[in-house]
């Protein structure tokens, strides 16, 4: 009977034994299971500290100052002009008027030949010169007298050569052969003869009236 008891014993004590011992492995295996799984959740978390590590790498390469600065510039950069307008060309200032040209000189008309009556009345009134005195109305009348036309004889007075004013001062003269007079009464006789008022008067004085 104790030799059961002890057998029984012993039984126990290895049944104990043995729940120790798979506890004891339970427990490691537990354990073993927990360190794997730090294991595995050690990567995730070394990615998780490499990614913080390089973002705040990336933070202190890229400092906030610095991005400040490049905002300012970019604001502070001057707006873009715009293109200032084309310069207004002035207006073309409008020619003068072409001033009229002046008109040209008329030709003077040339000088016809004298005719046969006229180269006559100017003989004639040449020879009535050289004795006589006259007037250029007084010898148109003489002239006339004999018989040329007005227009001969006129022509032939304009064509003479004669100083109307030694005619006047010869006239006197001889009024003053035959008769006296005074200076009015001797200038009014030359103005009768056909004498203008200058020529009179200055054939009055050149015979010292």
């Amino acid at each position: 009977m104790k030799r059961i008891f002890t057998t029984a014993a012993v039984s126990v004590s290895l049944l104990a034994l043995g729940l120790t011992g798979c506890s004891g492995t339970g427990a490691a295996l537990a354990g073993g299971g927990s360190e794997s799984a730090a294991a595995s959740s050690s990567p995730a978390a070394s990615s998780e500290a490499t990614t913080e590590a390089s973002t705040e790498a990336t933070t202190e390469a890229t400092p906030t100052e610095a991005v400040e600065d490049v905002a300012e510039s970019s604001s502070a950069s001057p707006k873009t002009t715009q293109s200032a307008e084309p310069t207004k060309q002035p207006k073309a200032s409008k020619s003068p008027k072409a001033t009229k040209s002046a008109k040209p000189t008329p030709e003077a008309p040339k000088t016809k030949a004298p005719t046969v009556s006229q180269e006559n009345a100017l003989g004639t009134a040449q020879n009535y010169l050289e004795y006589q005195a006259f007037s250029r109305k007084g010898l148109i009348e003489q002239l006339k007298f004999e018989q040329y036309s007005t227009a001969d004889a006129t022509w032939a007075a304009d064509h003479v050569t004669v100083n109307w004013n030694e005619q006047a001062a010869k006239k006197a003269k001889d009024y003053l052969e035959y008769q006296s007079f005074s200076r009015g009464g001797l200038i009014e006789q030359l103005r009768f003869e056909g004498f203008t008022a200058a020529q009179a008067a200055y054939g009055v004085s050149k015979t010292g009236l």
